[in-house]
């Protein structure tokens, strides 16, 4: 979670080194789950600010929107995909139904939510017979003090709103070894 969007967040060998330590907490790499949290308040409140009609915003919105919301995800694949072919690993980048259902004001969280999806894709083609790379796009996902109603549930289709453990089984799964044949994919989970 947070430490590998901190080691997108980093500089240089810094980088590398979060990167390492995120990849190996049993001593091994496996699994690089990468979840836009590069240092999730900055993150946060960069997007929220951001959310402005397209004619109101500056390039320097859109580049700033870019940096943490793509850019980590590239500065974190190029640092672990070496561990990973290692280890013959997995690589599941989170998206967002964002890329494919916008909202209103939305321009640069939908456009670098599609362009992770695309990333995903093009990295399982580079990395094919190495290493596993997915994406899970997730509608939404209560935070667990996130207070519900009735109606919000009533609007999925599964008769509730997403639970965090709804995302991780999913992860579990493609990083398993059952899912050795899911590679270059986007999964909506919502």
């Amino acid at each position: 979670g947070a430490s590998q969007g901190r080691a997108a967040a980093l500089g240089g060998a810094p980088r590398r080194l979060a990167a390492r330590r995120a990849l190996s907490p049993h001593g091994g790499v496996g699994v690089a789950r990468h979840r836009q949290q590069v240092a999730a308040d900055k993150a946060e409140g960069v997007l929220r600010r951001l959310q402005v009609a397209v004619e109101e915003m500056t390039l320097d919105d859109w580049n700033e929107g870019l940096k943490v919301n793509l850019t980590s995800f590239f500065l974190l694949s190029q640092f672990t995909m070496p561990l990973l072919r290692i280890s013959r690993g997995s690589f599941i980048n989170i998206s967002s139904t964002r890329h494919i259902q916008s909202e209103e004001n939305t321009e640069i969280y939908s456009a670098t939510k599609g362009g992770i999806v695309s990333l995903t894709h093009a990295m399982a083609v580079t990395q094919k017979h190495l290493v596993r790379v997915n994406s899970i796009s997730p509608g939404w996902i209560a935070a667990p003090e996130e207070k519900l109603k009735k109606e919000d549930h009533d609007q999925h289709l599964s008769g509730r709103v997403g639970r965090p453990s709804d995302v991780a089984k999913l992860a579990l799964y493609l990083s398993s070894p059952e899912a050795e044949f899911i590679t270059g994919q986007d999964f909506i989970i919502d």
